[in-house]
């Protein structure tokens, strides 16, 4: 096991630590840690401008988009429930919207014909 090696290399240094994310010598790692080194990738990379918290965003609606089960993005993301999930996280694609209504207008043509 990874922590049992790492306590052995750091003897009493090593912090005995029941978090989740911890560094190899078993201390916290900060909450905001992942946040500035995501802004700095993101700029690095020249992407546009988006905090981590917007990616469960982008999954949501590119799930949805692929044709994921709702209650399959709901468990994805870990929502306690379906409102969350599909009316604050998920986005709908224009395009998507586009070729839906297309699809629903030659149905109804073939249906009147």
């Amino acid at each position: 096991m990874l922590e049992k090696e790492n306590k052995e290399f750091f003897g009493n240094t090593y912090s005995q630590n029941p978090e989740l994310f911890v560094w190899e010598d078993g201390h916290t790692i900060a909450p905001d840690y992942v946040y500035h080194h995501f802004k700095k990738l993101v700029k690095e990379f020249g992407r546009p401008d988006i905090t981590f918290h917007a990616l469960r965003h982008s999954t949501a609606s590119l799930l949805a988009s692929r044709g994921w089960h709702p209650k399959d993005i709901q468990e994805w993301l870990r929502h306690a429930d379906f409102y969350t999930t599909m009316n604050i996280y998920t986005h709908l694609d224009q395009d998507r919207l586009v070729e839906r209504s297309e699809r629903l207008t030659g149905i109804l043509k073939n249906r009147m014909a």
